[in-house]
């Protein structure tokens, strides 16, 4: 059986429990583990891309890395790879001379990004549909509901994860799975800020739980359209958002065109 890719959510929290779960291994060696740089980097890239992605650490700001070995407990020669590798997921820009900067999302690049996601995800669902069980339905349904209820924007963000890895994980295609990963948590940055500013009053868009519904029928060309038509009325309401000069001229100030809801629209 082919193994399954995980999302970034699901490998950080793997690693986590594994970390917790070690026994039988001295602890000097635990420490030399948890000391090795490529190791502290790599977490440090973890905590970097969740502050960015949270809005902790906003956009346009530049991030000096005594102030970063500062904020996270370490020394800097960890902050360098930990801020190559953020690179790498499109949330950083490093500028000879000038140093390392948060990325800015502009409209063109959110357009950018949901058409890219649109791509790639479509590949990745003509791959994986014919291969989806009965049982990777039924937990994807799982994962759907309770992200659609979680109010916590990181929680849900991590459940979704869950539920791109039950539904693309088993496909194989690392490369295209690794494109897929970057685009979406360029994706989870706007999307996460956009949540937590409205949790109560949020756009009346299709929903994880639709989607799931559209896989079950086992129809490819129905669920490329479902496809395609919810990431374009996510896109053109966060593009109409971004544009809206202030909340009484956004989108959230129609009744018509918002619910109450738990959260499903992600």
């Amino acid at each position: 059986m082919m193994k399954r890719l995980l999302w970034p959510q699901a490998i950080r929290r793997r690693s986590e429990r594994h970390d917790k779960e070690m026994t039988g291994t001295s602890e000097n060696k635990r420490s030399r583990r948890r000391d090795d740089p490529a190791t502290v980097a790599t977490r440090v890239a973890e905590l970097l891309r969740d502050d960015i992605i949270q809005g902790i650490i906003c956009g346009g700001e530049r991030l000096s890395e005594v102030a970063l070995a500062k904020r996270y407990g370490i020394s800097r020669i960890p902050i360098r790879e930990a801020l190559r590798i953020v690179e790498g997921q499109g949330l950083v820009e490093i500028h000879p001379f000038t140093g390392a900067f948060v990325s800015e999302l502009s409209v063109d690049d959110v357009v950018d990004i949901f058409e890219i996601h649109e791509a790639l995800e479509s590949i990745a669902l003509r791959l994986a549909l014919p291969q989806l069980t009965s049982d990777d339905l039924r937990s994807a349904e799982q994962l759907a509901r309770k992200s659609e209820r979680e109010p916590d924007p990181r929680r849900r963000a991590e459940l979704v994860g869950d539920l791109y890895t039950t539904i693309y994980g088993g496909i194989g295609r690392r490369h295209l799975l690794d494109l897929l990963r970057r685009v979406t948590t360029n994706h989870s940055r706007y999307l996460y800020a956009f949540f937590s500013a409205l949790r109560t009053d949020q756009p009346d868009l299709p929903g994880p739980r639709d989607y799931v519904v559209v896989l079950r029928k086992r129809d490819i060309d129905a669920a490329l359209k479902f496809l395609k038509k919810w990431r374009k009325a996510q896109r053109d309401y966060f593009v109409q958002h971004m544009t809206c000069g202030s909340k009484n001229s956004s989108p959230a100030s129609n009744p018509q065109t918002h619910r109450k809801t738990s959260g499903k629209d992600i």
